[in-house]
């Protein structure tokens, strides 16, 4: 029996990485396809995560305090661009 998998057009491929939160804007998820990653611990609270994804590079911060948040700012050639989590769906 043949795969009969539908190829995905560009608009329905999943974005290469996607941040999550809760409405409460804590940390639900974080799904990267295809990609290298670094997560490293900084202090007793905080953490960095470098996703690099077909040339694309991420970098994810995690603090701590009263749950976990996260920032996600990307290198790209005009500089560095900040990208907001949405909320999770579950």
């Amino acid at each position: 029996m043949k795969n009969r998998r539908k190829k995905r057009t560009e608009s329905e491929k999943p974005a290469p990485i996607e941040i999550r939160n809760h409405a409460n804007g804590r940390l639900d998820e974080i799904v990267a396809h295809s990609a290298n990653v670094h997560l490293e611990q900084m202090d007793s609270n905080y953490w960095w995560m470098g996703i690099e994804i077909q040339g694309r590079y991420f970098h994810v911060r995690f603090s701590s305090v009263k749950g976990i948040r996260v920032t996600v700012d990307e290198d790209t050639p005009e500089g560095v661009t900040r990208h907001a989590p949405r909320d999770s769906d579950a």
